[in-house]
């Protein structure tokens, strides 16, 4: 009898102290269930806290790693939709912000991908809001600690620059194919002032203070506007011009090329940074707008020569 109660008591305290983590389990994989549900309707913030509520639970590893899934999904999701409140929450969940997002799709909530998924070329947060051109976005994550390194080591400057680049390009031969085609400064511009603005905000949040970046934008913007307040919304024809800015200020710009000249330059095709970022070099497109004039002037500038140095090229 004895012995009986003995064993019937160990049994209650076996149950006593079971019971709670039994318990834990059962919730924590049911508030998983309730975030997986969460995710399938397209309700991301709420997906996100019945996530991290579940992961300070016991789950299986299994459901752990699914949710790291989610997550990133989440993350991605959320760089599109300007979604900053779940992005917090997704921060304070423990999510790197510098970590490469590893998925370009919606995660199946009934099953975790197998690693390595199919991303031939996966992009931290910032390389994405910078691809959707979000400043908005980009400050935040600016601010929240993101890197402006590139992860394949170019530097996320550049990175933008060569987004100009191509932009520019697409314009360039989208219009040289087809001869009658008007060429709109304004659109041209609008395309890129986001990711000029970009660079602008990189720039101050890592106080790298380049004084050619900065001459870059500024020549960018009032180009521009010489060319708004003389009301030349379409021009006929492009010729690219390059310069090497190494050392050259806005300053010495301005003084050692002709007004008329300045005033023809239509915007920078492509800026970007040599290693340790010592040169910058533009590539900029001309418009020389006159009637019957087909011959065109270009100018070679260099950082030490600056507009001093004129060849012509015949367009026949």
């Amino acid at each position: 009898m004895k012995i009986k109660i003995i064993i019937t008591f160990f049994q209650c305290v076996c149950l006593l102290f079971a019971t709670p983590t039994f318990a834990v389990v059962s919730s924590a994989h049911e508030i998983y269930q309730q975030g997986l549900a969460a995710y399938e309707a397209r309700d991301y913030n709420k997906a996100t806290e019945l996530f991290n509520i579940a992961k300070k639970g016991k789950l299986h590893n299994s459901a752990k790693e699914h949710i790291n899934q989610l997550n990133q999904s989440i993350f991605l999701y959320a760089i599109k939709d300007n979604d900053i409140k779940t992005i917090k929450l997704l921060l304070n969940s423990g999510v790197n912000i510098n970590s490469p997002i590893l998925v370009n799709k919606e995660i199946n909530p009934k099953k975790p991908l197998d690693y390595p998924i199919e991303y031939p070329n996966p992009k931290i947060p910032l390389e994405h809001a910078i691809e959707q051109e979000n400043i908005e976005m980009v400050d935040f994550l600016l601010k929240n600690g993101a890197h402006v390194r590139g992860i394949l080591g170019m530097s996320m400057e550049r990175y933008i620059c060569n987004r100009i680049n191509k932009k520019i390009n697409d314009y360039y031969w989208a219009l040289h194919s087809k001869h009658d085609t008007y060429y709109n400064i304004r659109e041209m511009y609008s395309n890129i002032k986001n990711l000029l603005n970009i660079i602008k905000l990189i720039d101050i949040h890592t106080r790298n203070n380049s004084t050619q970046l900065k001459t870059f934008i500024t020549i960018v913007q009032k180009v521009y506007q010489n060319i708004i307040d003389k009301n030349w919304s379409e021009v006929y024809d492009l010729v690219r011009f390059s310069q090497r800015m190494k050392g050259v200020s806005l300053e010495s710009f301005e003084e050692q090329m002709p007004k008329t000249e300045f005033n023809s330059y239509l915007i920078a095709e492509r800026i970007g940074s040599e290693k340790y970022k010592d040169t910058f070099h533009a590539y900029f497109l001309i418009i020389y707008e006159k009637e019957n004039v087909k011959l065109m002037k270009i100018v070679d500038a260099t950082a030490s020569q600056v507009g001093n140095q004129w060849n012509f090229i015949n367009l026949d």
